[in-house]
């Protein structure tokens, strides 16, 4: 299928831009919800388009893009299977935070009693 001739003629016009529309920087969301995610973002800033500006001979030999130009394409993480031992399996959490919280909260009274237990073994 031939493209149409309003087609060709805008993509003269437009030529060292993708034809699929403006490039989109790669952004996270704002949200707490969304913020581990990443989207294509509205527009490049000012700022950013500077530094990226080209010299002429890199214009002279650029080529037109089509289709999408940067897709937005998501890292799937990979897991690692482990065996379960019987050390993993007696392992009590629940036990095991209540512990070090408890720790945690009298770290302070502890340390204050220390030099005193000290004095009172060497007596």
């Amino acid at each position: 299928m031939k493209p149409s001739p309003a087609r060709q003629k805008k993509a003269v016009k437009i030529f060292p831009r993708p034809t699929a529309g403006p490039l989109r920087p790669l952004v996270h969301g704002q949200s707490l919800k969304y913020n581990m995610k990443v989207r294509a973002g509205r527009l490049f800033s000012l700022e950013e388009l500077k530094v990226g500006d080209s010299a002429a001979e890199e214009l002279a030999t650029a080529t037109q893009v089509r289709g999408q130009y940067m897709p937005v394409v998501l890292e799937k993480p990979t897991m690692e299977l482990v065996k379960i031992t019987a050390e993993m399996k007696s392992f009590k959490a629940y036990n095991k935070l209540r512990v070090e919280r408890t720790n945690e909260r009298h770290v302070g009274v502890r340390q204050k009693r220390a030099p005193e237990a000290e004095k009172e073994d060497k007596n």
